[in-house]
């Protein structure tokens, strides 16, 4: 094993290319690895791939209690081959992740039903990580658009003719 801040060329390790390679720890895991240098001896990365793509992917904040946000804000369940709702686990470039959206199990757990493709689940009060039985209905592919359009048609309206009033109001 190599110590670290070794440096070597990258045909001596087995790389395809003769560019310094320097021996670093990952400053997040400590996992060690083969790093490229940039000019001046600086190490291209700081943090392993898994490091890395763990920011990319959305944060992990509570390891042990099994869920993580995802970048849009939602909660993402780990869910293992034995549990009841697996199917519902979504796959990515032929890879189970194990994860499926909060929202979806606990709708489906409240069903005892593991929910289909077209079935939509949306949030009453729009904050996506409050995953409350009685924040959530169920809707389709058809009618989840529809509901969407009418609350935003019915809040238009309300703030036209509110505002329309402020301005008549003030002139008066």
């Amino acid at each position: 094993m190599p110590e670290l801040g070794e440096v070597q060329r990258g045909l001596a390790i087995g790389y395809t290319n003769n560019n310094k390679w320097q021996w670093g720890a990952c400053r997040v895991c400590g996992k060690e690895r083969w790093v490229y240098l940039l000019k001046g001896n600086i190490p291209q990365y700081d943090r392993c791939r898994d490091c890395a793509n763990l920011s990319r992917r959305g944060k992990t904040i509570n390891k042990g209690k099994g869920w993580r946000y995802t970048i849009d804000g939602y909660r993402e369940k780990l869910l293992h081959r034995g549990d009841a709702f697996f199917d519902m686990v979504y796959v990515e470039r032929g890879r189970w992740y194990g994860y499926v959206l909060e929202h979806r199990y606990v709708v489906a757990r409240h069903l005892g039903r593991s929910l289909k493709t077209g079935d939509r689940v949306h949030h009453v009060n729009g904050i996506r990580d409050d995953n409350r039985i009685e924040n959530l209905t169920l809707t389709n592919d058809k009618e989840h658009p529809r509901g969407y359009s009418a609350a935003y048609k019915d809040g238009y309206e309300k703030g036209y003719a509110d505002g329309y009033a402020a301005k008549f109001s003030l002139v008066a």
